[in-house]
């Protein structure tokens, strides 16, 4: 309903621009194309040159239209640049993409990108950290709608989520959690499932690694060499029921040997090794029951402010309805025990058996679906700005992006090398990033040349050199997978102005660095044709429905559509789903999910939480409802729905701070503060508040368009504790304290459109 306020939006930009003055200062220029993709074009074979293509770093946001291009043939394959930077270490792709890719392999299509469930089969659906009916509105959109006539046909509906929430509102049963607490629920529901035999014993046995045997002395998988002198290291030894010995998974040939092996699941056993020594060994499934014995629906209850009773209810409705998916929201990525959550929440997707069945949590394939992506050049993907964490590493999940607060980080201190440009498009760092205020502002003042590439100004790209502004989705021709299928979107109107799309911009740099082979396609009409091409289809067969549904295929498990070998089974090392990950140990890290409280939290940061006594959720989408992150606030429609930033605080605190509804306060944590409208309601928790983030005032002046005063990423650091895998920062877990607003607020200042 907004799209005609986005499309002839004052806002936009209109012409290519460049920088007059100090950076920062909003003097501009108006010049042609040619002069600011020849002025870009200089400047980025300059750098590289000098420095090597790693010295310039790209910086990319969600982004619902630019991702279907192949832009990383400009960034890899002509700059040569593994530092591609993002939101990635707090979203999906090292958080739920890269816990997948260790634990099931790397799949194909979006079900390898952590997008896989089927709502409209599923019989329960549980909404784990996933506000579902405001934040999934791309790819198929109106997952609210998909959700509603999912219930009205009879589905149960679990809602986690620390906010009573529209979902919460339709739900059998919700969950008000303890934000930062998610691990100890997961544990739990595995705690209930396993003991009481609600698992799918054929799925665990013959498709997990949990029969593999665990040696008691060095926690590592047995290998079939640690027992026979002639045994190889890639083979791992169960426990053969049968005949009491231990028998061998051969992974080249996916099989037992002897062809007759029974595995057990459970007890110990003595066995002899290779060079004469025994050692006590255990099944993984083993290891994972002592290992969540003592998560009891009491135990967990103490931790989660959850009932034991709906821990108990909540696992049995999930595990005993068939069949069952799991939408696993941000909030488990958002935190310093990501990996160990999104492990934990994975496993009981597959020890339920609900993988790649209609109604669970699907792998949905579109074969025949083409991208293109050229590789870096040789020795440049060993310089990528990993932060320390594996989960940026492309060896370990594919594919992988570098650590961007690291990155940002390496622009100011030239360590481990100094990065020197800047090429950004559809991101805004300075709203989306922890600590903008900080470090992310003074990279910005101190890199040597700054390209980016926008549909409206904005306080990040007010410190660019140059300006390119970008058609909006309404004047393009596109294509994309989403969770279902492909879907399309053709152009309804002439790019405004002098707009052009990032598919031209990227297309016309490739051709003046010398790289025409690097983009073939003339246009973004001949680049969907020859996506589409191995679908037997084309752009213009496409757009009379706009969507081509995946073939419904399950099981590929089963019917060897999951690996490359076309052997049936999972793309691990294994062939199995990796319940006990000997990649995770591989590097130094925990094989199974291990619990841990948040960094600040009463039990492990008393003396803290006496001067910051309520938890705060940052980020919550349901308070960012008209918008996307920071898309949209300058648009009057949507506006109007929501002017200011929004905070939520129990009517019972909001009493003791003399806080009322529509009031300005504060939220403070030890990093820092910012100010937002308090909302009084008891749906939330009297310990927690919630509120809005990167929120910005595109009608105040520039540089900041009012940047630094309620963007709740000012609270956050990111180089505090962090996941050790992905180098998530704490989002959803930090103490703070809220207080009123004495003076008046710039947010007064009302929005004209």
């Amino acid at each position: 309903m907004a799209a005609i306020d986005y499309v002839y939006s004052p806002y936009r930009l209109k012409y290519p621009m460049k920088r007059l003055g100090q950076r920062g200062e909003g003097k501009w220029q108006r010049i042609s194309w040619d002069e600011a993709l020849d002025t870009t074009t200089k400047k980025l074979q300059q750098i590289k040159e000098k420095y090597g293509g790693e010295s310039i770093a790209y910086a990319t946001g969600t982004g619902r239209v630019v991702t279907t291009i192949p832009f990383e043939n400009f960034f890899k394959g002509v700059l040569g640049t593994p530092n591609r930077i993002g939101i990635g270490h707090i979203c999906r792709s090292k958080t739920r993409t890269a816990v997948m890719a260790v634990t099931l392999g790397v799949l194909p299509g979006l079900a390898g990108r952590g997008i896989c469930r089927d709502f409209e089969r599923a019989n329960c659906i549980v909404a784990w950290g996933a506000t579902v009916i405001e934040s999934r509105s791309d790819y198929m959109g109106a997952a609210g709608k998909r959700i509603s006539a999912a219930l009205h046909r009879g589905a149960r509906l679990i809602v986690i989520d620390p906010v009573f929430t529209r979902a919460a509102a339709k739900a059998d049963l919700w969950l008000q959690i303890r934000p930062g607490t998610d691990i100890a629920l997961a544990l739990s529901w595995l705690n209930i499932i396993i003991n009481e035999g609600l698992y799918d014993k054929d799925f665990v046995t013959n498709w997990t690694n949990a029969p593999f045997l665990v040696r008691g002395d060095t926690g590592r998988l047995l290998r079939e060499s640690d027992v026979f002198r002639s045994g190889s290291p890639n083979n791992f030894m169960v426990w053969d029921v049968n005949d009491g010995v231990p028998g061998t998974w051969n992974t080249s040939t996916l099989s037992y040997y002897p062809t007759a092996v029974q595995p057990t699941l459970t007890g110990k056993y003595a066995v002899e090794l290779a060079d004469g020594k025994t050692v006590e060994s255990k099944p993984v499934w083993q290891l994972l029951m002592d290992m969540v014995e003592e998560w009891t629906p009491d135990k967990a209850a103490s931790i989660t402010w959850l009932s034991p009773e709906k821990i108990t209810e909540s696992a049995r409705m999930y595990a005993e309805t068939k069949p069952a998916c799991i939408e696993w929201g941000v909030a488990m990525s958002q935190c310093s025990r990501s990996t160990a959550t999104n492990q934990a929440i994975l496993h009981l997707k597959a020890i339920t058996g609900n993988l790649d069945i209609p109604g669970g949590n699907s792998f949905w394939v579109n074969p025949g679906f083409r991208t293109a992506g050229l590789p870096l050049p040789l020795g440049q993907e060993e310089k990528r700005i990993s932060g320390g964490f594996a989960f940026s590493r492309s060896e370990v999940a594919p594919p992988a992006a570098a650590h961007q607060p690291a990155v940002w980080k390496a622009s100011i201190t030239g360590k481990p090398y100094p990065v020197k440009a800047l090429v950004s498009h559809s991101s805004n760092p300075l709203l989306t990033h922890e600590n903008p205020d900080n470090y992310i502002l003074e990279a910005l003042k101190k890199l040597e040349f700054i390209v980016w590439l926008d549909v409206t100004m904005t306080p990040s790209n007010e410190w660019a050199d140059i300006i390119l502004p970008v058609s909006t989705p309404f004047e393009r021709n596109w294509c994309r997978e989403c969770d279902m299928g492909v879907f399309a979107g053709q152009a309804v109107i002439e790019p405004q102005w002098e707009s052009r799309s990032d598919f031209d911009i990227y297309r016309e740099l490739c051709k003046r660095m010398g790289r025409e082979d690097a983009w073939p396609w003339k246009t973004e009409r001949e680049w969907c044709d020859w996506s589409l091409d191995e679908l037997g289809t084309t752009f213009d067969e496409l757009t009379k429905t706009c969507f081509k549904p995946a073939p419904e295929v399950w099981r590929k498990y089963e019917k060897g559509l999951l690996r490359q070998d076309g052997k049936p089974g999972f793309p691990t090392e294994s062939g199995k789903v990796e319940i006990y990950s000997s990649r995770l140990q591989e590097l130094g890290l925990s094989p199974l999910p291990v619990f841990s409280y948040p960094p600040e939290s009463f039990e492990t940061t008393p003396k803290l939480t006496e001067e910051f006594p309520l938890i705060l959720i940052t980020g919550s989408r349901e308070l960012n409802f008209p918008f996307f992150h920071t898309q949209y606030h300058y648009l009057t429609r949507l506006r109007k729905i929501q002017p200011y930033p929004i905070m939520l605080i129990n009517p019972e605190t909001a009493r003791r701070l003399d806080i009322k509804n529509d009031d300005w306060a504060w939220i403070e944590t030890k990093k820092g503060r910012a100010r937002f409208k308090a909302r009084v309601t008891e749906r939330i928790h009297p310990k927690v508040v919630s509120a809005s983030h990167a929120w910005w005032y595109p009608e105040l002046p520039g540089p900041e368009h009012g940047a630094f005063e309620s963007n709740v990423n000012l609270l956050v650091d990111p180089f505090g504790i962090t996941d050790p895998a992905a180098g998530t920062t704490e989002l959803r877990g930090l103490m703070c304290k809220v207080y009123r607003v004495d003076e008046v607020p710039i947010a007064k200042v009302s929005f004209s459109g």
